[in-house]
């Protein structure tokens, strides 16, 4: 029998196979097959034997067991997630280092691109790039591949909770220098250092969060932010 577990060098647990499949509650052999489909991935390599992050294991399950129930097929949701690879590495490809960097964690794409609109009409072109991700595992990614020096995180993701990601995130020693502005229509939930802003969201107060968190000054004509409250009622935002 496989050895369950091993400890990293770091904090992240590392397990075996065998603990792979009890969390997936598959077979050994099935687990062998998401491996072949890189549905799953090991971190490291200890003699003959591969070792996976628990947290990554946890994570991919939430994700594959999500698209399953949208009726995926494996190797439909194994092109997915080579498609949004593909597409992250070409999305951070050339960033500015000059520029502040600001990744937007949100599920709803017409608060999303409201975000995105405002934030580009009111901000000096060039002085910031703007990313964006849709579930709380993707924000994870996007973080640690961008390093964001401001990252909006909405709490009611799909995946992974905002919450959980903001403990990720913040934990994160390549993500120490980013700042957090959390927004939810329900819950506030307001860790110290970050800003906390309720929906609909008010774009006056989320143009001023990002002044302070960000250090950039806005443009005095901000006739492009319009408040999420005159597109989307509460209960969609």
């Amino acid at each position: 029998m496989e050895s369950r577990q091993v400890k990293d060098t770091g904090d992240d647990e590392l397990i075996s196979l065998f603990e792979v499949s009890r969390i997936f509650d598959r077979s050994i052999d099935a687990m062998r097959k998401y491996r072949g489909l890189r549905l799953i991935e090991p971190s490291k390599r200890v003699g003959r034997k591969d070792f996976y992050k628990k947290k990554d294991i946890i994570y991919a399950k939430y994700l594959i067991e999500k698209k399953l129930q949208e009726g995926k097929k494996l190797h439909e949701i194994a092109e997915d997630l080579r498609r949004s690879e593909d597409e992250l590495d070409a999305a951070t490809e050339h960033i500015n280092k000059k520029s502040k960097k600001i990744l937007i964690i949100e599920d709803l794409e017409l608060v999303q691109k409201i975000i995105q609109r405002c934030l580009r009409q009111c901000f000096p072109e060039g002085q910031l790039d703007v990313y964006h991700a849709e579930d709380g595992l993707g924000g994870i990614k996007y973080a640690r591949k961008a390093l964001p020096d401001l990252i909006v995180l909405d709490l009611a993701l799909p995946v992974l909770t905002g919450d959980k990601v903001y403990e990720e995130l913040s934990s994160d020693p390549s993500l120490a220098h980013s700042k957090f502005i959390i927004i939810s229509a329900n819950i506030e939930y307001k860790p110290q250092g970050t800003e906390f802003l309720g929906k609909p969201l008010k774009m006056a107060l989320f143009i001023k969060a990002v002044e302070k968190l960000t250090g950039l000054k806005a443009l005095p004509n901000r006739s492009g932010c319009t408040d999420t409250s005159q597109i989307l009622t509460p209960n969609f935002c």
